[in-house]
């Protein structure tokens, strides 16, 4: 059974007259709408001011967008793009000690060069962490050739996997990000991108939220340090990926505190420290609105089952334990699901027979577990407020 909290879900109450069902409502009203859904808590949920970005994206760890501005407009997104660049190579099927023989190429205008030359030999983990953590273009160039024969075969790659992630406005020609004719990504397709690269990659995640990376050029070891320099600013911060071409500065990040994670997405600076103010001053306010709220009460009652050693008495089941949340104000898109054991199952005490799973839109909050008192009692003693006020159908 699954219950909303827009109370319009079907609730079964089990053998009950109405002067019970009547109480039983009210009582099931008080306890949800208290609990997950208190209109009467206040929120500052004025929106987050942003001077700069043309476009962003705030999502939590669920992928629920908490803010937008502009979400689905095309823009450039520049060295961002070796986030994807990143994913693909590390879902090609080679082995990060595979060693490659570097290709040089050259690129127009202003770029982002670690210098490597034919003479170098470097593996390929090494050459990814290069590309995310200095964003060197020949890094980026050199992973795409190893890892796909060509460039072009290599972006093919790029925009399937675009497509498999349903990113709708987003398409490269490239794998560094260097301005070209079609290669655009938007804010939104931008901020999953960081997502999918953290929770599925825990390469990447690493790679990024290093200060520093160590590579050669011929005999001479160099260190090179990292272009996000929220890293050591923000409190919390993952990481992920600066950009900037065309006078115009982008930035995907993510950050976490205790059980509350963000992604973000600033497109259309134009200035390199607004791409930072912007991603602090979204997550500065997505801390500020989640709230830790009480979901539900040790001692919450679930049902009355039939006691397993002896058919005149009967086991309570309960809520076994407080359970707090971090969840979005207002009770938006909060839900819980129900597992408990049928009605005629013989029960022992003080055991687990179910749980409640709590959700905000795609979060999993967690739950409490429903178990038995330690001691059976009789039905007669039991009062008229003993009501199964979470019982499967």
């Amino acid at each position: 059974m699954r219950i909303t909290f827009n109370m319009s879900s079907h609730i079964t109450l089990k053998s009950i007259g109405y002067a019970r069902l009547a109480i039983a409502i009210a009582l099931l009203l008080g306890v949800i709408g208290g609990a997950l859904v208190n209109p009467a808590q206040s929120f500052a949920m004025d929106p987050p001011e942003l001077a700069e970005a043309d476009a962003a994206v705030l999502l939590d760890k669920g992928g629920n967008i908490l803010y937008s501005r502009n979400p689905e407009k095309e823009e450039l997104p520049a060295s961002t793009t070796k986030v994807m660049t990143a994913i693909v190579a590390l879902e090609s099927g080679h082995k990060l000690d595979e060693t490659v023989s570097i290709a040089v190429t050259e690129f127009e205008g202003p770029s982002q060069m670690v210098g490597y030359t034919a003479e170098d030999k470097i593996n390929l983990a090494e050459l990814i962490r290069v590309m995310l953590v200095y964003s060197g273009n020949d890094a980026a160039y050199n992973v795409a050739v190893h890892c796909g024969g060509s460039e072009e075969a290599f972006v093919k790659k790029m925009n399937e996997k675009a497509s498999e992630l349903g990113l709708v406005h987003t398409h490269f020609m490239n794998p560094h990000g260097l301005e070209q004719d079609d290669h655009y990504t938007c804010a939104i397709d931008l901020a999953r991108i960081g997502k999918y690269a953290m929770e599925k990659h825990p390469f990447i995640a690493q790679a990024v939220a290093s200060r520093t990376v160590d590579t050669s050029i011929g005999s001479e070891a160099i260190t090179l340090r990292s272009t996000d320099f929220l890293l050591d600013t923000f409190d919390g911060m993952r990481g992920i990926k600066t950009g900037w071409v065309a006078d115009v500065f982008t930035f995907v990040g993510a950050s976490g505190r205790g059980s509350v994670q963000f992604y973000t997405s600033v497109l259309g600076c134009p200035t390199e420290s607004g791409r930072y103010s912007e991603t602090a001053t979204l997550m500065e306010w997505g801390y500020a609105n989640y709230a830790t709220r009480d979901a539900a009460k040790s001692g919450w009652l679930v049902g009355i089952r039939p006691y397993a050693f002896n058919f005149g008495l009967r086991t309570v089941l309960r809520t076994d334990s407080n359970t707090t949340v971090q969840a979005w104000p207002e009770g938006v898109g909060l839900s819980y699901s129900s597992a408990v054991c049928k009605p005629n199952r013989l029960l022992d005490t003080s055991k687990p027979y179910g749980r409640i799973e709590l959700k905000q839109k795609e979060s999993n909050l967690g739950g409490p577990s429903y178990v038995t008192d330690a001691t059976p009692t009789r039905a007669s003693a039991l009062p008229i407020f003993a009501l199964p006020l979470f019982e499967e159908a």
